[in-house]
């Protein structure tokens, strides 16, 4: 009897585990899939607003030189070149501050970092300071809150956008890490067209 009870005991748990897995991989399945459905989507609508503005998006390649990353330093003439054009800029990383600029507008900061894409930059730090009309942020930040986070808890989770933008000037400043280092910073001012929520699809 106590052999037939520890065999039914044995099924159960058994069956509890494979019933787990399959749900996992159920899931797993179905969170991938609709990962490749916004990759696909957001790399059509990225195609679009960069047809639509203009907007010069191989300037990262110019500085890679066929490369997948650049260890040298950037230096600021390198983006003047590149930036301070007639053409906006495509610029994709994730927002890391935002402030009132004035009745109209709100100053947006975006950061591309280590993730953003799939272009790495290991020695320059870049950032945008961009003027953008209220409403159009508001209307964005209403549409997706959690762009404000680094890094997502999802298993697809960063919250990147992608922007356009009119590049005016480009400031160097200086700054201190978390390990105590002396970083400069490269930050392009000018104002925003376009923002495209892009998650964690990487270009």
């Amino acid at each position: 009897m106590k052999t037939f009870i520890w065999i039914i005991v044995a099924i159960a748990v058994g069956g509890y585990f494979v019933n787990s897995f399959m749900s996992e991989r159920a899931e797993r399945k179905a969170e991938e899939a609709e990962f490749a459905r916004f990759e696909l989507e957001t790399k059509a609508a990225l195609a679009q607003m960069v047809a639509r503005t203009g907007a010069i998006d191989g300037w990262q390649d110019s500085l890679i030189k066929g490369k997948r990353s650049r260890l040298q330093p950037i230096l600021t003439i390198e983006l003047e070149k590149l930036w301070l054009e007639d053409r906006p800029i495509l610029f994709v990383g994730h927002v890391v501050d935002v402030s009132i600029y004035d009745q109209s507008q709100y100053m947006v900061w975006v950061e591309k970092g280590v993730f953003s894409d799939l272009v790495l930059f290991w020695d320059t730090p870049l950032r945008l300071a961009l003027t953008i009309n209220k409403d159009l942020f508001d209307s964005f930040l209403e549409k997706h809150p959690e762009i404000f986070r680094k890094f997502g808890h999802q298993r697809y989770g960063s919250y990147n956008v992608a922007i356009v933008a009119y590049i005016h000037e480009i400031e160097v400043t200086h700054s201190i890490d978390e390990e105590g280092r002396r970083e400069v910073l490269r930050i392009g001012h000018g104002n925003l067209v376009d923002i495209l929520y892009t998650g964690n699809v990487r270009f």
